[in-house]
């Protein structure tokens, strides 16, 4: 994937481990409904990165995520 074979390992390592929980948030987001806030989230998120937009990245996705924690942070942020 990258350049350095440590960070290419731990990346591996924490996608196994986190994919039964990514895979029932995705599952829980689509029965319920919410597809398409899921895809428009990934999308915003996927333009900044495309653009090299790195402003605030940490906090768009951290939103998408925690939506409750990043309101604690910064009340006046909007939805993505």
């Amino acid at each position: 994937m990258g350049h350095n074979p440590i960070v290419d390992r731990i990346n591996n390592v924490v996608r196994e481990m986190t994919y039964k929980m990514r895979y029932r948030s995705v599952l829980n987001m689509l029965e319920s409904g919410r597809g398409e806030e899921l895809y428009d989230a990934h999308e915003t998120i996927y333009k900044k990165i495309l653009n090299r937009d790195l402003t605030n990245l940490n906090e768009d996705i951290r939103r998408t995520y925690f939506p409750e924690e990043a309101d604690m942070d910064n009340p006046d942020a909007e939805d993505l």
